[in-house]
């Protein structure tokens, strides 16, 4: 990941907690003081959710959640992006709580292989060239073929088949959050939800894929995403296979294009794309969302999240990627959330996808150890990659966890389809997601390769997928359920850091509230864990204390805040507030 692409003309604002109840006020829209000239015009994004307690059979407790605003403006600000926030909640004063930036997000991912001959002229020899459809970095099979659905990988062909048999017509949803789809490619699902589709990047109700082009930009992710996911036959002429390519093909496919490309896309079309899934009638209502992209850290993701499992809907999204492990190489966001599977990759062998003698080629995010309880990986990379460019076109070198995302959630599309009527029984909706992430997590399988089981677990998390035999997994009485915590935006090290009592002071570029209160400091603690998240030398320093920041030794954590002063991206309000530490 990138450093903060600098500037930011948006800011996710929390209505103070006191604004929440009984009224419809929110930040006030009125230009603020210092800010005048940026113009925010202010809109809903997030409705307040009021705290419940627990009613009834496998009821829980659920936290209350203040309303939302995106708060943007078309005037470019010289400030950076944290610093704006800080100056904006200090113009508001009571009436906000908590204001993050609404951050271009980059989601790692490696463009396009051109064709051979280009490839030569253009750059020399391909080290990843051995003269097959594959990319030869990886693992892959000796002939051009469609491996990933069978047996003995994931298993998809034969649960969806499985999944389908007997006399239940169950409608399984699947919301799909990507660049959007192609609606004439040979892989396009024969089931799409084209009523609800929404685009979140430029407005309206088509979520087609238009094919950015650029540098890195890999035009036509959503649709090739799309066609692991549900995609249709394909043609009987590519490769020896005659049938439907997608893992999920019965399932109906609601698109949701949220970014232009998988590196141009914002905070905010994250949560506005979850809003609108829990706000669809009962009727429309998804089961699953899938979802092959990540990013950095947010606290309205986390919101978000947190509706959405306790609506019942099942979350999976990208692990993330790395260039070589010289790019950050822990999970991303959403991911790394408790509430989300994370889908990680293991190659055509049951190795890693993730080597350190690979150069810079792309690779597969795991880790921290305790962040793998809730991931598994699928297969990447050489996998099916439908091409935007031509509708009729299949490569065989897809790659990332991109391409397992879609895989993991087919397989929870089969096991609701299978287990449909069980799954509705269950006393509360949480607990619907619950069921579908024991199945898959209790029956996933084990690599011969790797057989260490740290190190399985690592790069695993609970194994590799194996979609039939999760179907044999009964649904659990509501007792055997339990509830995974809330999810929030987490960095214990920050705590270590500065233990004792905050400064007197906290002055950001244009800020005049005195002293860093509870809210300030949570800005402050999220702005720190995106810096790590953005920089391999931060995460490289501090490892696994990430999550267990007591055992950091004092050098390292002087290290660390010296190296996140010396960084051009950090806002100035940080930098008060570290120095106030030294």
């Amino acid at each position: 990941m990138c450093p903060f692409p600098s500037p930011v003309t948006g800011l996710l604002v929390e209505a103070a907690p006191s604004r929440t109840r009984g009224t419809k006020a929110g930040p006030s829209a009125a230009p603020p003081r210092h800010l005048a000239d940026l113009k925010f015009k202010v809109e809903p994004l997030q409705s307040a959710v009021a705290g419940t307690r627990s009613r009834g059979p496998g009821s829980t407790p659920t936290a209350g959640r203040p309303a939302r605003y995106l708060a943007h403006t078309p005037v470019v600000s010289d400030m950076l992006p944290w610093d704006l926030a800080h100056a904006y909640r200090a113009e508001h004063g009571s009436t906000v709580g908590f204001v993050e930036p609404d951050l271009p997000q980059d989601y790692t991912f490696q463009p396009d292989r051109a064709p051979q001959g280009l490839r030569t002229r253009s750059f020399g020899p391909d080290k990843c060239d051995d003269g097959t459809p594959y990319s030869g970095c990886w693992p892959h099979p000796s002939e051009p073929r469609i491996w990933h659905l069978d047996d003995d990988f994931s298993q998809l062909r034969a649960a969806r088949e499985y999944a389908q048999q007997g006399t239940s017509n169950a409608k399984v949803r699947i919301a799909h959050l990507d660049t959007g789809y192609s609606p004439t490619h040979l892989t396009c699902p024969q089931h799409l939800d084209t009523r609800n589709q929404r685009d979140f990047v430029d407005g309206g109700t088509q979520a087609y894929d238009r094919g950015a082009e650029g540098t890195m930009l890999n035009p036509g992710h959503g649709t090739a995403t799309l066609a692991l996911l549900a995609g249709g036959i394909i043609n009987p002429a590519q490769y020896g296979f005659a049938e439907e390519l997608g893992g999920a093909p019965f399932a109906e496919v609601l698109p949701l294009r949220i970014s232009a490309s998988v590196v141009l896309w914002r905070t905010s079309s994250f949560v506005q794309a979850l809003e609108h899934l829990v706000r669809l009638p009962p009727a429309d209502q998804v089961q699953i969302i899938t979802m092959s992209m990540g990013g950095l850290a947010s606290r309205a993701w986390a919101d978000a999240v947190n509706r959405a499992y306790e609506a019942g809907i099942f979350i999976v999204t990208a692990a993330g990627n790395n260039m070589g492990n010289k790019t950050p190489r822990h999970l991303v966001y959403p991911a790394r959330f408790g509430r989300v599977v994370a889908a990680c990759g293991a190659c055509y062998d049951s190795s890693p996808y993730n080597r350190r003698d690979n150069g810079t080629e792309m690779q597969g995010n795991y880790g921290p150890l305790p962040l793998m309880r809730h991931a598994m990986a699928a297969y990447t990379p050489n996998l099916p990659w439908a091409k935007m460019a031509d509708a009729a076109q299949i490569d065989l070198d897809g790659a990332g966890t991109s391409s397992a995302t879609p895989q993991v959630a087919a397989a929870a599309a089969c096991y609701w389809r299978r287990h449909e009527k069980e799954l509705q029984q269950l006393p509360a909706p949480w607990m619907r997601v619950e069921a579908v992430r024991r199945a898959l997590f209790s029956t996933a399988g084990r690599s011969t390769i790797i057989t260490d089981d740290e190190d399985h677990d690592l790069f695993f998390g609970h194994g590799l997928l194996r979609a039939r035999a999760a179907l044999e997994v009964p649904v659990p009485a509501p007792d055997q359920l339990q509830l995974t915590p809330a999810d929030e935006v987490h960095f214990p090290i920050f705590n270590v850091l500065f233990r004792e009592a905050p400064p007197s002071s906290l002055r950001g570029e244009g800020a005049t509230r005195p002293a860093p209160d509870s809210v300030a400091i949570e800005m402050l603690t999220q702005e720190l864990l995106q810096l790590t998240q953005q920089h391999h030398e931060l995460e490289e320093l501090l490892g696994d204390q990430l999550l267990y920041p007591a055992q950091l030794a004092r050098p390292a954590r002087n290290e660390f805040i010296e190296r996140v002063l010396a960084m051009h991206e950090s806002s100035q309000a940080l930098r008060t507030y570290l120095k106030s530490r030294a």
